[in-house]
Parts: C-alpha cells; sequence; structure tokens
C-alpha cells in the first residue's frame, strides 16, 4: 500500500510540475507521510478544504500544494486549480 501511494504522488507530482511550468516556477516536493499521520490533513495548504472529510474519503485521494513564483503560498482560492 504504501509504495503504491508513494508512487501515485510522484505521478501526481510529475503531471502537475508539467502542467504548471513557466520560466519562473520552481518546482520542490516535501514527503507529507499522510499515512503514518493517519491522513490528518489539517495543517496541510489547500488540505483544510476537506480535512473534516472521514478517514475513508482523504485515504482515497492524493494531497498537493502549490507555492507561486515568489516561493509564498498561494491564495486559498487557487487550491488545486493546476490539476483540475
Amino acid at each position: 500500500m504504501a509504495s503504491k501511494l508513494v508512487r501515485w504522488i510522484a505521478i501526481c507530482f510529475f503531471v502537475a510540475s508539467i502542467l504548471c511550468v513557466n520560466g519562473e516556477t520552481l518546482t520542490t516536493s516535501t514527503p507529507y507521510d499522510s499515512a503514518g499521520r493517519n491522513y490528518d490533513l489539517g495543517g496541510l495548504f489547500c488540505a483544510t478544504i476537506d480535512s473534516n472529510q472521514t478517514l475513508e474519503f482523504r485515504s482515497e485521494y492524493l494531497w498537493t500544494a502549490y507555492y507561486d513564483q515568489a516561493g509564498q503560498p498561494m491564495e486559498l482560492s487557487l487550491c488545486g486549480t493546476c490539476i483540475q
């Protein structure tokens, strides 16, 4: 299960980085270990939108957060726009 989750995270990160690339974009990744944290996503930017959902709901989906070109977190209205 963990290796499958890691694979999906890597694939989603790769696709999102391709879709969001421009000349000034810096892409990095930080592992969150969502399974080890019992899918508690309350502290992650963009994840708070669905952080009140059940464990079953949260364990089905992968999460990501984006930063703008200046390295600052994006505003809440932009959450998920790069991967829709």
